[in-house]
């Protein structure tokens, strides 16, 4: 069945499914394209004829217009000053503008808000930053950079980078370091990650110092990243993004000490390298949280998705498997968990990183581990773990973290330019530890 892109049709029309509680915005740009033949009213910028509006217009509208003067044009050029009135809404829509704009101003309000309370992360640069980490008889050097790499689409780069990382150091408390990587999916997906970005580790850290201090470490740390998640994902549907084919997948790391502390949303990912006595091999921190999966999958069927590939016009199946909804037309979701995707959520998507406490990682830093990689899927499409391991392990005894980094983008980069004009953006942290 061949696929019909919805960012071509208009979400606003009857026939699409009641469950799709999409709204655009009103502007100046919505009411011109909201009207075939635009009506254009002049009027003295001090006194507006209302004759002549209630010729032209219904008076619901015209209510509606003198109301909100905020919205129209002054003319400069016009001797008079004139203003110029948007072209004529569609009747139904004007409930639907005046609940926006009511709106607007509280979700402004919320992206402040947030902006101020919540501490932002430290902006890091492409350089070797260490710490270390002390436990016991265990003492860990630990060092690490990132890269993070715009995608390309038709041959040519991308207007934004959706991806995200980011660090924040004495996360909750001293010698604690929080780890993150985004992937942004969808027309809205940088703005998405932005509001991740900048409120995710404060959530989490919001959530941890507010449970009691006599309960189970490991048990504060999972509900932090729990409820820090389910704030977030709160925050996002409060803000003024359209997040209804919009969001972005999540992992987030907390380095205690020695203890590894993870939780991730949909297909990027984190693994361990870990030497075993001959070779160094992948330790999975994360789960993918994908079509394939079993539990997801399950899921998915019971809430009504349908798990499919995209198909040409001669029914041939290509790339992964995806979610749809309404007779296999929409959303071609890749993943099974991420923020946002408001229209996904309704068969199955969801934002918990986990419903147990065995979705969730805590792994113990031993002496046979020697680096770990926090990255999106623009690595792992063509890469394997083992390869990614290989690839890091020999700079890990012969280079640096910065020349692993180097090698390691260098030939994701080879992959995706060797199968055609597309690149996904790519983004990976790269951490070494070293007695």
């Amino acid at each position: 069945m061949k696929r019909i892109d919805l960012t071509k049709k208009s979400l606003s029309k009857d026939r699409t499914s009641k469950k799709l509680n999409l709204h655009k915005s009103v502007s100046n740009e919505a009411f011109s394209s909201s009207v075939k033949s635009p009506s254009i009213l002049k009027y003295l910028a001090l006194s507006p004829d209302p004759n002549l509006i209630k010729q032209n217009i219904s008076p619901t509208i015209g209510k509606f217009l003198r109301k909100n003067t905020s919205l129209m044009i002054f003319n400069k050029n016009n001797k008079n000053e004139e203003k110029i009135l948007p072209p004529i809404l569609k009747a139904r829509l004007v409930n639907k503008a005046k609940e926006k704009l009511k709106q607007k101003r509280r979700s402004l309000f919320l992206e402040k808000l947030n902006q101020t309370l919540m501490n932002p992360l430290i902006n890091i640069s492409q350089v070797t930053i260490e710490k270390v980490i002390v436990e016991d008889e265990i003492k860990q050097n630990l060092s690490f950079e990132y890269r993070t790499q715009i995608g390309i689409c038709q041959g040519k780069t991308k207007k934004v980078n959706q991806d995200s990382v980011f660090y924040k150091e004495n996360f909750m408390q001293n010698n604690s370091h929080f780890f993150g990587v985004c992937d942004g999916h969808g027309i809205n997906g940088f703005e998405v990650v932005n509001l991740i970005r900048s409120s995710l580790s404060a959530n989490v850290e919001k959530s941890y110092t507010e449970q009691n201090c006599e309960d189970n470490q490991e048990v504060k740390f999972f509900n932090a990243f729990k409820t820090g998640y389910e704030m977030t994902e709160k925050l996002l549907h409060m803000s003024n993004i359209e997040v209804g084919l919009s969001g972005c997948t999540s992992v987030s790391i907390i380095i205690s000490k020695n203890t590894i502390y993870c939780a991730n949303l949909g297909d990027s990912r984190a693994i361990i390298g870990s030497y075993n006595g001959k070779n160094c091999i992948p330790i999975m921190l994360t789960k993918d949280h994908i079509p394939g999966n079993e539990i997801e999958r399950s899921r998915i069927l019971k809430s009504g998705g349908i798990i499919d590939n995209i198909r040409d016009e001669k029914g041939n199946a290509y790339g992964p498997l995806r979610l749809w909804v309404k007779k296999n037309e929409y959303p071609g979701l890749a993943m099974t968990r991420c923020f946002g995707d408001s229209v996904s959520k309704t068969i199955g998507v969801t934002s918990e990183p986990g419903n147990n406490y065995s979705e969730l990682t805590k792994y113990e830093i031993s002496h046979n581990d020697r680096f770990m990689i926090i990255a999106t899927d623009g690595i792992w499409e063509y890469l394997s773990n083992r390869k990614v391991v290989r690839i890091i392990d020999k700079e890990w005894n012969e280079g640096t973290v910065r020349s692993a980094c180097d090698k390691l983008m260098e030939l994701a980069i080879q992959k995706w330019t060797k199968r055609g004009d597309y690149m996904d953006d790519i983004s990976f942290f790269i951490i070494f530890f070293k007695e």
